[in-house]
Formats: C-alpha cells, sequence, structure tokens
C-alpha cells in the first residue's frame, strides 16, 4: 500500500513541511539550504581560479625570458672584459699592427638544448687616435673601443668600452 501525503505550510508560518511519497517522508525547510554549493558559485570559483592559475603562468614565463636576457647581457660584458684585458697585454707597436690585432671575433654560445641555435656574438676592435689629445700627446695616446653586438629574440643589442692606451703607461702622463 503506497501512502501519498502532502503537508504545505501556511504562508508566513515557520514551521517545516513535510512530504510523504509512498514510504519515505522527507523534511524540509523553505528558503534555507542545508549543504553543498550552486552551480553559479562553483563557476564563479572555477573563473577566478583559471585567472590566477593564467596570471601566475605569465608571471613565470615573463621572468624566465627577463632571466635570459640578463644572462646574455652579462656574456657580453664579459667578451668585452676580456678583449679589453687582452689588449692590456700588448705593447704599442702590437696594437697598431693590422695584422697582429683582430679587427672582428665571433663567439658563438649554444646552451645545452636542441630546441634554441643559441646566441652569437660579434666583437670588434678599432684603435683611433685620442680626439682631445693636445697636440703634445697625439703621437703618445690611443683611443681603443671594444664593441660588440648580438641577436636575440628578434631585437640586436650593442655594448661598446672605450679606453686609452699611452706608449708608455698612463701613469707617465697622469703624475
Amino acid at each position: 500500500m503506497v501512502n501519498a501525503a502532502i503537508r504545505i505550510a501556511q504562508p508566513g508560518s515557520r514551521s517545516p513541511s513535510y512530504q510523504a511519497i509512498g514510504n519515505m517522508r522527507m523534511r524540509y525547510q523553505r528558503g534555507k539550504r542545508t549543504s553543498g554549493f550552486t552551480l553559479v558559485e562553483v563557476l564563479v570559483a572555477v573563473v577566478i581560479l583559471s585567472i590566477g592559475s593564467a596570471a601566475l603562468y605569465s608571471g613565470i614565463g615573463y621572468g624566465l625570458k627577463c632571466l635570459a636576457q640578463i644572462r646574455e647581457e652579462r656574456r657580453a660584458v664579459q667578451i668585452l672584459l676580456q678583449a679589453t684585458e687582452t689588449l692590456r697585454m700588448y705593447n704599442w707597436d702590437q696594437l697598431h699592427s693590422s695584422s697582429f690585432l683582430p679587427s672582428a671575433k665571433t663567439y658563438s654560445y649554444n646552451p645545452s638544448s636542441t630546441r634554441s641555435p643559441g646566441v652569437t656574438y660579434t666583437n670588434r676592435i678599432a684603435v683611433t687616435t685620442v680626439p682631445s689629445a693636445s697636440e703634445n700627446y697625439l703621437t703618445n695616446l690611443s683611443q681603443v673601443n671594444v664593441a660588440i653586438d648580438w641577436t636575440s629574440g628578434g631585437s640586436s643589442h650593442h655594448r661598446e668600452i672605450t679606453t686609452i692606451f699611452a706608449r708608455r703607461g698612463l701613469q707617465v702622463y697622469v703624475y
């Protein structure tokens, strides 16, 4: 035998309503949730988490790109300093000899990754006269420009160091 009874609460009444279908009876209160999340709440939470995850991954990618640029800059400065320190070992005649001093040299850095072709640095050395030197020092001073160029990420970069060399050393002309 199946009992089917429905009791409906009067408007404004705070008493719970009962509903019986068959032998099963359910109790609920109008206007109050007992547990769980609605579909709208779950969708809003998923959208917020998606935006946060996208921002996090974007920030990590940007940080790695900046790190690679800094690494390339430091490598270029190291090459410039190495070339400048090597020039300190030359005497005056070697510094002005076109056969002894290379005008351009290429350095390649290829990381152990097979996906990236690496970075190629081109180093140029130019020896000129000092533009601001007086007539007395013009034949005893030389200006050396060491420049380096490389291309990465679709843009070209350039760094340069300029120094002055003296025929008998700088201390003779400073004191």
